[in-house]
């Protein structure tokens, strides 16, 4: 799995879904509803790099959700819509604006 589109129907995706997907590159929420990225969600993703279209819809991100993510170099999105974000939730490299 190198790459992931979310599409419209998803607006959660849950603790841990893709914790340890060493080879995801990529992740898209062009048109996504989805409001919750959970706890350790994209944990250890140790090649993803991009995140594409951060939608207006997210509001929360648990805990360490993108923890390990080292190589992860490009949010694009309006960060400010997020209400909620856990510790680590972009690996210390993308604050959350309060």
């Amino acid at each position: 799995l190198k790459g992931i589109v979310f599409s419209d129907e998803m607006n959660y995706i849950p603790e841990g879904c893709f914790q340890d997907c060493s080879s995801l590159q990529d992740v898209d929420f062009i048109g996504s509803n989805v409001e919750i990225v959970g706890a350790y969600a994209f944990k250890g993703c140790t090649s993803l790099k991009n995140l594409d279209e951060l939608s207006h819809s997210i509001k929360t991100i648990g805990d360490n959700a993108f923890d390990g993510c080292d190589k992860l170099t490009y949010v694009d999105g309006n960060l400010t819509y997020i209400k909620s974000a856990g510790n680590d939730h972009f690996y210390n490299k993308y604050p959350i604006p309060p």
